[in-house]
C-alpha cells in the first residue's frame, strides 16, 4: 500500500480496521436516561426512532443496537470502505433489515439527503480529526438532529489529556520508515520512545504519567495502537470551547452517558467544594471537569429549545433492575472519587423491590412499603445505585430466571451466532445484543467461548466441548485471550461454575439466550 493510501485526506488511519467491540455509552436508552438525569427530555427509546452513527467503524455497536431495537432504523457512516463492507456482510448474515451502512466522509454532500434522526452519535472519532473536520462535525450533527432529538459525542479533554497529547506527538515524531505499514512505523516509534525513557529524557519527568502511559502500550492490540496513535491528528479541547461551538449550531450540553460522572459530588472524596456547591449543577460542568482533572468526556447535547425530562427523572418509564446475579451487594461503591454507602435502610428497601427487573421505577416510588422514605431520598439512592454499575434502567421488563435441568439453550438473535462465529476465537471479548437492556452485553474471555458452545445444546454437552476447544487453542489464539498456557482442570471448573451460576442467569434474564421451548 502506498503511504498516501494509509490515511484519509484528513489524516485518519485507514490501513488497519478498527477494534471489533461495542460501546454501551451510545445506546439509545443510555443517552435518554443520561439526558433525563440532567433534567432534559428526549426520545423514548422504546418507541420507533431513527439513529445515525457518524464514524461507525466496523459497525459492531450499531448492529447490536439494530438487533436490540427492531422498531428503529439505523444508519452507520464511515470513510473506510473496508469497515462498511465488513459491517454490511455481518448485517446480511444476521438477517438485519433495519440498518444501513454508507461509505462517506463527514463533508460528503450525500449525507445532506438523509432525513433527520432522533439520535446522532459520534464515538471515538472527534479528537482524531483536524479542527476543520471537527467544525464540520458540529454542523452535521445539528443538521441531522430531529426536533426533540439527542446527540452524543466523546472526546479527549484539556488540560488533563496533556500526557496523551504529548505521547501522541512524541510517537508521531519517532515513526518510520515512511514507506512501511503504519503498524511497523508505530512499533519503531515505541521502541525509540522506550529508549528515550530509559535514558531519562526530561519530557518523562516534566509530564506526569507519561512514562506509565508509554509502558501501558506494550502488548496492546495493534488496531488500538493505530487508531489511538497512528492518525495524523490528536486534538483535545477544553469543554468551554466545545460548548461554544455547539451553541453556534443551536445545541446545548444536556448530560453524560457515564452515570458515575453524572453528579458533581462523585468527583470529590469529601463534600463538593464550597465554590461549586453554591452553583446550580447545570452550571458547574466546566468547573467540575477542570477541578477533577477529567481527561475524557462522554457528553449529550440537545437542541437549545429542548424541554424538561418527565418525572420522576431520570428513570421515568424505565424498568429498574439489579445488574448482577445472585442478588448480593457490597456495602459500599466507588463512584469516580466518592465512596458511597449502600449499608442504609433506603438502599435495602429499594433493592428488595427492584431485583428481578419487572417493576417500573414509578411503581417502586408508589409502593406503600416505601412510604416511610422521602421520595427525594429514594431517587437519590437509585441514582447512586445505577452510577455504581450494580443496577440499571431497562428498556423492557426482564425475563424470569428459569434454568430447567437439562434445558437446551439457543441464541435469541441470528446476530449473536454471526458475531460468535466471526470473533469469539480472535477477540479478547465479544458483545451480544440484549432486547431487554438495550445495551450490548459484554462477555469476557472464558464466557465469550462458553456461550457460543452452549447455543443449541445443554450445559452437560457444552462443558466438554469447551474443554476440547481450550485444549486445542493455538498459542497465538491463547495469547489473544490473555492466557499464558493451557488451562488447568481446577481453573476450568472454577470458571465454568461461575459461568453457570452468575453469567448464564443474566444471559437468560436479559434475552441474550433462551431455553429452547422445543427441547
Amino acid at each position: 500500500m502506498k503511504p498516501a493510501q494509509r490515511w484519509s485526506q484528513d489524516g485518519y488511519a485507514t490501513e488497519v480496521p478498527y477494534m471489533r467491540w461495542a460501546l454501551p455509552y451510545q445506546s439509545p436508552v443510555t443517552i435518554s436516561v443520561g439526558a433525563a438525569w440532567a433534567g432534559v427530555g428526549g426520545p423514548d427509546p422504546a418507541a420507533p426512532f431513527r439513529y445515525l452513527d457518524l464514524g461507525c467503524g466496523e459497525g459492531v455497536t450499531l448492529l447490536i443496537l439494530a438487533a436490540s431495537y427492531p422498531q428503529a432504523r439505523f444508519v452507520g457512516v464511515d470513510l473506510n470502505p473496508d469497515h462498511i463492507r465488513n459491517a454490511t456482510l455481518l448485517a446480511q448474515a444476521a438477517g438485519l433489515d433495519n440498518v444501513t451502512f454508507l461509505a462517506a466522509a463527514f463533508e460528503d454532500a450525500a449525507l445532506a439527503a438523509l432525513p433527520p434522526f432522533d439520535y446522532v452519535v459520534a464515538h471515538g472519532v472527534y479528537s482524531w480529526v483536524s479542527p476543520a473536520v471537527q467544525q464540520t462535525l458540529h454542523g452535521l450533527m445539528a443538521r441531522m438532529l430531529a426536533p426533540g432529538g439527542l446527540a452524543y459525542l466523546c472526546y479527549f479533554l484539556r488540560p488533563a489529556a496533556v500526557a496523551t497529547e504529548a505521547l501522541f506527538h512524541l510517537l508521531r515524531s519517532l515513526m518510520g520508515p515512511p514507506d512501511a505499514p503504519i503498524v511497523v512505523q508505530l512499533k519503531t516509534a515505541l521502541a525509540r520512545a522506550e529508549a528515550l525513557a530509559a535514558a531519562d529524557a526530561p519530557i518523562f519527568d516534566r509530564i506526569g504519567g507519561l512514562r506509565e502511559d508509554l509502558a501501558a502500550l506494550r502488548g496492546r492490540d495493534e488496531r488500538y495502537l493505530v487508531h489511538e496513535f497512528g492518525n495524523r491528528h490528536l486534538v483535545p479541547r477544553y469543554l468551554s470551547e466545545i460548548r461554544a461551538d455547539f451553541a453556534q449550531v443551536g445545541l446545548r450540553l444536556a448530560g453524560t452517558t457515564r452515570f458515575d460522572r453524572a453528579d458533581p459530588r462523585y468527583f470529590f472524596a469529601g463534600p463538593v467544594p464550597a465554590p461549586l456547591a453554591r452553583m446550580q449543577p447545570a452550571d458547574t460542568a466546566e468547573q467540575v471537569s477542570l477541578a477533577a482533572f477529567n481527561s475524557f468526556r462522554w457528553d449529550i447535547y440537545a437542541p437549545a429549545t429542548a424541554g424538561p425530562a418527565p418525572a420522576p427523572a431520570p428513570f421515568a418509564g424505565r424498568w429498574f433492575d439489579a445488574a448482577v446475579y445472585p442478588y448480593r451487594f457490597r456495602k459500599t461503591a466507588q463512584l469516580s472519587n466518592l465512596t458511597v454507602s449502600f449499608d442504609t435502610e433506603v438502599f435495602r428497601a429499594v433493592a428488595a423491590f427492584v431485583c428481578g427487573g419487572n417493576r417500573l421505577f414509578e411503581e417502586v416510588l408508589a409502593d406503600p412499603r416505601l412510604a416511610a422514605f422521602p421520595q427525594a431520598d429514594i431517587v437519590a439512592t437509585a441514582r447512586d445505585m445505577v452510577a455504581s454499575g450494580r443496577f440499571q434502567p431497562l428498556l423492557r421488563p426482564a425475563r424470569a430466571v428459569s434454568l430447567p435441568p437439562a434445558a437446551r439453550y439457543r441464541f435469541t438473535h441470528r446476530l449473536s451466532r454471526a458475531l460468535w462465529d466471526r470473533d469469539a476465537g480472535t477477540e479478547r471479548s465479544i458483545d451480544l445484543p440484549s432486547p431487554i437492556t438495550g445495551v450490548p452485553f459484554k462477555l469476557g474471555r472464558f464466557d465469550s467461548l462458553a456461550v457460543g458452545l452452549l447455543d443449541g445444546t445443554d450445559l452437560a454437552g457444552a462443558a466438554p466441548r469447551l474443554r476440547q476447544l481450550l485444549a486445542g487453542l493455538p498459542p497465538a489464539a491463547r495469547a489473544r485471550k490473555g492466557w499464558k498456557g493451557p488451562m488447568p482442570e481446577d481453573e476450568f471448573a472454577r470458571r465454568w461454575a461461575r459461568f453457570e451460576g452468575r453469567t448464564l442467569p443474566l444471559l437468560v434474564k436479559y434475552g441474550v439466550i433462551e431455553a429452547d421451548p422445543a427441547a
